[in-house]
């Protein structure tokens, strides 16, 4: 707020000596401070708000609304103070409009109220331009400390950003890690089924399937009316060889005259001189050539399983069992439970009933291995692996 033009044309007529003075003596001071430290600052600055304070009877610093509303309040104090003036003024001109020619001047008694009017109206002048100069440094204190403000705001913002981001990092590692606890108990509840269960019983499952006996789904023989390949035959075979070469090494079995050499569907038995192959096609053309090896190789692998089950039938008598193992459908030579496993000048039929007595009798000799051998040695861990 600012004063009108004649008032500041007056201002600088009459109070150019005392206000301005005053004034300049008042900038030059806030000038030389302005230049020292903050802590000088803060003692002139006090100084200031003390002698305002005591000059306009209110607390500095004082807000913005405030210093407005003193503002015009010494507006309006000195436009009365101006009026007052101006009507002391126009009485003095109609007391010397109406005394004679010759009539004193003024007393003096009016002279000094219009001195003390006029001391007064300067008084709030320097009054008024104190209280600019401090809604001045407040204003510019006010605008660093919005801008600290803002500052301020913007570093919040960015914290509760940062914030709000890394809980949901921490919620989405909460959730993992629940699905990773999850997943760990199932895995585990998995394991104990597991380790109740034997893997030989998994790995060489052995059951039937109309006439065929199988193993690992793997039917073995065939039929008249019904064809296996002999891909499927020999992949049987090659899981017969497997599964008694682990027994026999777990339980450190030696076999007298024959040594099973398992390798996938093309399984072999070597008898020190000859290797037997037990794969197939088997051509019935030549029964004393491919038929003749075959034939002997699945007679080798009876007479291995028959040293197999005696020694179980040793180690059962060892430790006294009321029964000692047995097979349920004895070998002699070639033929099983009475039945040719030969597969030249056979019947069909009577080759496929013969190889599902074996897997019988493998299936047994497997349960009793499992009782006495039941946990994997390192050496048939490897093979199953392998």
């Amino acid at each position: 707020m600012r004063l009108d033009a004649s008032w500041k044309e007056k201002k600088d007529v009459e109070g150019s000596e005392a206000g301005g003075g005053i004034l300049e003596a008042c900038l030059a001071r806030l000038l030389e401070v302005s230049e020292e430290e903050s802590e000088e600052k803060r003692k002139v600055l006090n100084d200031v708000f003390q002698r305002a304070s005591e000059e306009a009877q209110l607390n500095f610093p004082i807000c913005i609304a405030c210093a407005n509303e003193k503002e015009l309040e010494l507006d309006r104090s000195i436009v009365d103070a101006e009026l007052e003036a101006e009507m002391y003024r126009a009485s003095i001109r109609l007391l010397d409009q109406e005394r004679p020619n010759n009539e004193e001047k003024p007393t003096e008694e009016l002279e000094e109220e219009l001195r003390r009017s006029i001391v007064k109206e300067e008084q709030h002048q320097n009054e008024l331009k104190r209280v600019e100069d401090e809604i001045d440094e407040v204003n510019a204190h006010l605008k660093d400390l919005n801008a600290q403000v803002q500052d301020t705001e913007r570093a919040e913002e960015s914290y509760w950003r940062e914030f709000n981001s890394y809980k949901m990092q921490l919620h989405f590692h909460l959730e993992d890690k629940d699905a990773l606890m999850h997943r760990l108990e199932i895995a585990s509840a998995q394991l104990k089924l597991l380790q109740r269960s034997n893997v030989y019983n998994d790995v060489f499952y052995i059951w039937y399937e109309g006439p065929f006996g199988t193993i690992n789904g793997c039917r073995m023989g065939s039929m008249p009316n019904d064809r296996v390949e002999w891909e499927e035959i020999n992949a049987g075979w090659g899981q017969c060889v497997f599964l008694l070469h682990i027994m026999a090494r777990t339980c450190q079995l030696g076999f007298s005259r024959h040594k099973l050499l398992p390798m996938g569907s093309f399984p072999r038995i070597n008898d020190g001189k000859v290797t037997y192959e037990l794969f197939g096609p088997v051509s019935l053309l030549n029964p004393f050539g491919g038929a003749s090896k075959y034939d002997k190789g699945a007679a080798a692998f009876l007479s291995c399983l028959q040293e197999f089950a005696d020694f179980a039938f040793a180690k059962d008598k060892a430790a006294d069992q009321d029964v000692p193992f047995r097979l349920p459908f004895p070998i002699e030579g070639e033929r099983i439970g009475g039945r040719s496993i030969r597969y030249s000048f056979n019947r069909e039929e009577k080759w496929t009933a013969a190889l599902k007595l074996l897997l019988a009798n493998l299936k047994v000799s497997l349960a009793w291995f499992i009782k006495n051998f039941g946990e994997v040695d390192p050496v048939g861990d490897n093979l199953l692996r392998s």
